[in-house]
């Protein structure tokens, strides 16, 4: 998907060893400008290009790198998760090299994990809750019985349950067609056009209409709307996984 630079200005260098640049961007599918940090191996190419012309001072001269005064600020608690950095890092990578198909599908498969490591830290250990998840007949082993379930217990949000229907019907429609249309007027039945569209501005809606231009275009919306949501969703959910939020229900002994 090609991402138009229509302008950039104030380019300030990023860090110390002036290995990236911080600029404010206006993109050709965004209502306003932007901040953003520009470096020169970024997956994306508008990445790249941004750092490259600012660099040759087509945005004018490079400010100088000021550090930033955090003494004001009490940093979040960390939380070490391995198995986040490496999903998102896949993700990534398949974000900049595969096919829209193959985008979908990756991303919902992050959910459905998320969900699972949700429901595993919460429920009672043992195999009959492991059986309940994993069996192919267990109860909660699929997509959609793991979002009603998790939202049953207080785990995720009304809205976040929302989120995860949108993208189970987006991921339906991907894995059971072979013939991917290029925009939704393509589709040839009606009411899965409609259907495949509502879920699209839904996402759309909740968290990218006041920076970004609705296009009819598939692949456009899956990489713009669809995988970030999905990637701010799954930071989400791993988080509440591994944070005090959640507690194990405890085995009862009578």
């Amino acid at each position: 998907m090609e991402i138009i630079v229509e302008d950039a200005r104030e380019p300030v260098w990023a860090d110390e060893n002036k290995t990236m640049i911080d600029l404010v961007v206006k993109f050709a599918d965004m209502k306003v400008e932007v901040p953003f940090t520009a470096s020169p191996t970024d997956n994306e190419i508008h990445g790249r290009y941004l750092f490259n012309k600012a660099k040759n001072g087509d945005f004018g001269e490079v400010a100088e790198f000021k550090s930033r005064n955090t003494a004001a600020y009490k940093p979040a608690k960390a939380i070490h998760d391995p198995k986040l950095q490496s999903i998102i890092d896949l993700a990534n990578q398949e974000v900049a090299s595969a096919s829209t198909r193959a985008i979908v599908l990756i991303w919902a498969a992050c959910i459905e994990d998320a969900l699972y490591e949700l429901l595993t830290n919460y429920l009672v250990k043992d195999k009959v809750s492991e059986d309940l998840l994993m069996k192919a007949d267990g109860p909660l082993h699929s997509f959609m019985s793991r979002v009603k379930i998790s939202f049953s217990l207080g785990l995720i949000s009304k809205s976040e349950m929302n989120m995860c229907k949108n993208i189970a019907t987006i991921r339906n429609y991907f894995a059971h067609n072979w013939n991917i249309a290029e925009t939704f007027e393509d589709i040839k039945e009606g009411s899965k056009q409609s259907n495949l569209e509502k879920k699209f501005k839904a996402i759309y809606n909740a968290s990218h209409s006041e920076l970004f231009h609705w296009q009819d275009n598939i692949d456009y919306c899956v990489h713009r709307f669809y995988s970030s949501s999905c990637g701010a969703l799954l930071l989400h959910l791993r988080g509440r996984a591994l944070g005090d939020d959640i507690k194990r229900r405890e085995l009862r002994q009578y």
